[in-house]
Formats: C-alpha cells, sequence, structure tokens
C-alpha cells in the first residue's frame, strides 16, 4: 500500500523526468483497485505531458484487450477508465506500450509477448527500453525472455558527431577516411607491439628457467665398468 502511495506522488509530480513518473505508474498498476482507477482518470484529464499520456493510454488499451492470466485483476479494476485520444501516438516520437497475447482455454496454453519504450521529455531518443516474453503452460507461467536496455546522454554523442556543427559535418569524407585509417593503423601497431613483448618476456623466462636448472643439474660421466 505504501509503496503504490509512493508510486502515485511520484506520477503526479508533473516536475518529474517523464521516464521517472512512467516506471511509477508501472509500479502502481502492480497492485490495482477502485482508488488508483479514480486517480489515473483524474490524471489524465489533466495530464500535459505528452509522453507519459502517451504510455499510459496505450498501456492502459492494451491492458483491456489482454489475455494475459496475471493481468485479469487489473483489467477488471481498470477498465473503467477513459482513454483520450488527445495524446499523439506516434511510435518513434513518443513512450508506449505494446501487447500481443493470446491463451487458448481449452487447453490452458497461451503467450503474451510485451515491450516498453520509455521516451524522456528532455531527449529526442529513447531512455529506455524492454521486451518481455511470458508462456502459460496449465496454470504456471514461465518468463522465457527479458530485455531491457537504458541510454543516457546518447543525443549528445550523436550531436558531437552527426549534428550540423559535428564532426562528419565540418570535415570532408577524404579527411575522415585518412584520420580513421591512421587511428585504426596505430592501433593494430600498438596491439602487435604488445604481442611482441609478450612473447619475447615469455621466451626469456623460459631460457632463464633452463639455465638456471642446467647450473644445478652436473653432469658426470659414466663410470667405466
Amino acid at each position: 500500500m505504501q509503496t503504490k502511495k509512493s508510486a502515485l506522488t511520484v506520477l503526479k509530480n508533473v516536475h518529474e523526468d517523464s521516464e521517472l513518473r512512467i516506471k511509477a505508474y508501472l509500479a502502481a498498476v502492480q497492485c490495482p483497485c477502485g482508488s488508483l482507477a479514480n486517480a489515473l482518470k483524474d490524471l489524465l484529464e489533466a495530464e500535459q505531458i505528452n509522453q507519459v499520456g502517451s504510455f499510459i493510454v496505450s498501456h492502459l488499451r492494451n491492458l483491456r484487450a489482454t489475455s494475459n492470466p496475471e493481468k485479469q485483476q487489473a483489467k477488471e479494476q481498470l477498465k473503467e477508465v477513459r482513454t483520450t485520444k488527445r495524446f499523439p501516438e506516434d511510435f518513434r516520437k513518443f513512450s508506449h506500450n505494446i501487447e500481443f497475447s493470446y491463451l487458448l482455454d481449452g487447453i490452458n496454453v497461451g503467450t503474451t509477448t510485451e515491450s516498453n519504450v520509455i521516451f524522456s521529455q528532455k531527449s529526442f531518443l529513447p531512455r529506455s527500453a524492454s521486451l518481455n516474453l511470458t508462456t502459460e503452460v496449465f496454470g504456471h507461467s514461465f518468463n522465457l525472455l527479458e530485455l531491457g536496455i537504458r541510454t543516457e546522454n546518447l543525443e549528445r554523442a550523436l550531436e558531437k558527431y552527426f549534428g550540423p556543427r559535428g564532426y562528419f559535418n565540418v570535415h570532408e569524407p577524404k579527411e575522415v577516411y585518412e584520420t580513421a585509417r591512421g587511428k585504426l593503423l596505430s592501433l593494430t601497431d600498438k596491439v602487435k607491439e604488445r604481442f611482441q613483448q609478450s612473447t619475447r618476456s615469455k621466451r626469456s623466462a623460459k631460457r632463464s628457467d633452463i639455465e638456471l636448472i642446467a647450473d644445478k643439474v652436473s653432469f658426470k660421466p659414466p663410470l667405466a665398468s
């Protein structure tokens, strides 16, 4: 209960980054109830951040259509939360939830594939992405695959190299090629030098060991019979 309350506090704070607010929303819907449904209704009516609104709307739409047995309680509790069309739906620019699920009731077998792509309002690139593949067999859920990735400040690196004043825009292609070629050759030479040094040190170590053993062993001619 305290966790859900804390998550709702973060979700309602419009000064927080949209990534953090969306993750707070995902934490809150793990404990669905009538009060949460009312809170989400009020939130969507007043929400001004498109990243947050777009994600919540896409998640609620998928929740109403889900066949995942583990989400049936959330589906029942939150089905009356009306989703508005005023938030953008361009998945290339805005946070969104995607889900594909099916369940064969006759044999109680099903699969759910879910993906979350989350943007920050401060970046034109996704801040985090996740993929989850779960299968349901005879009433038991098995997590087959779960992947997640998070990036930060990647847009600065891209702007540094590909922006209007980036490296690739202020240098000629030939110059870029020659610079890259020079760095590659330099790296190759360093690797080769390290390898040769390592090989020489091993050889000298083996030779010194042999000489040390030879000094300790005295070879005497066999006695005449």
